[in-house]
């Protein structure tokens, strides 16, 4: 395994750490030599530009490292500590973080499309602006988590923990949040084309102006939710709970949005104006 760019280590070296620098540096030669650096030790590590395929960083210490602009496909991070590693602009396709300690994290603006997040902990993490598609999070705790901006399609956030996460103008499309728990979560303008919500609990989430079309929130606990301007076309509210204490204000939908008796959804406008052109 070959290094396309040098990785560097800069630590203010004071003699009671010299040690521990000269273990960090043979980590790091071991690293670029081999591509694996299994529960070594790059706390504080500058590893900025490090360019590796298949890099094995399984149980490693990397927190507060500074990893920003890596090039490290299908790279190997399971059960390592990434606690308030800065990864902005990374581009990780396909890396596994399984198992991770990733609290506080910043991968704002990074490729991380087809990753596995399984049971990683990532509450306060900063995705803002990634690119995630296809990748799992099923399990992960992702409490007070922002993905403001980022693509999302197909992920899957199956049982997740996500109070309070940011979602706003997110692309979810054909993402599945089963069983995931969401409440005060904010997934304003968010387009959700075919998203699945069965089950899970969305107490207060807020869903302005979003594009729910053929949205599944079947059995999903929506007291509080807030669903004001949101397009609601083909979306099944089969069996929801809460959903007179949630706020449909200027929602529409058509006629095949599956809803309990007694809520006036009106027809999407959109729609009113192309069965009008049809009869024309």
């Amino acid at each position: 395994m070959k290094s396309v760019a040098c990785a560097t280590l800069f630590f203010l070296c004071e003699p009671s750490a010299a040690t521990l620098v000269e273990t960090q540096i043979e980590a790091v030669d071991r690293l670029l030599e081999t591509g694996k650096c299994i529960e070594c030790q790059l706390k504080l590590a500058d590893l900025r530009g490090l360019n590796l395929e298949n890099a094995d960083f399984q149980r490693a210490v990397l927190r507060d490292a500074d990893m920003k602009n890596v090039i490290l496909p299908s790279a190997n991070f399971a059960a390592a500590d990434l606690r308030r590693t800065e990864l902005e602009r990374t581009a990780m396709t396909s890396a596994v973080f399984r198992d991770a300690q990733m609290r506080g994290v910043d991968m704002e603006k990074s490729l991380l499309t087809n990753g596995d997040f399984t049971n990683a902990d990532m509450r306060d993490a900063d995705l803002n602006s990634t690119t995630a598609d296809g990748s799992t999070f099923r399990n992960a705790d992702l409490r007070e988590a922002m993905f403001i901006r980022a693509s999302l399609r197909d992920t899957i956030f199956v049982d997740v923990m996500a109070r309070k996460v940011k979602f706003q103008r997110a692309d979810i499309t054909g993402a599945n949040f089963t069983g995931a728990r969401l409440t005060n979560s904010d997934m304003d303008r968010v387009q959700a084309t075919g998203a699945n919500f069965a089950n899970a609990e969305m107490q207060n989430v807020s869903f302005a102006s979003a594009n729910l079309t053929h949205v599944n929130f079947s059995g999903a606990d929506l007291s509080g939710a807030f669903f004001r301007r949101s397009r609601l076309v083909g979306a099944n509210f089969t069996n929801a709970r809460g959903l007179h204490n949630a706020t449909f204000l200027g929602a529409c939908g058509d006629h095949t949005t599956i809803i309990s008796e007694g809520f006036d959804i009106k027809p999407c406008s959109d729609l009113d104006e192309a069965k009008q052109g049809s009869h024309q």
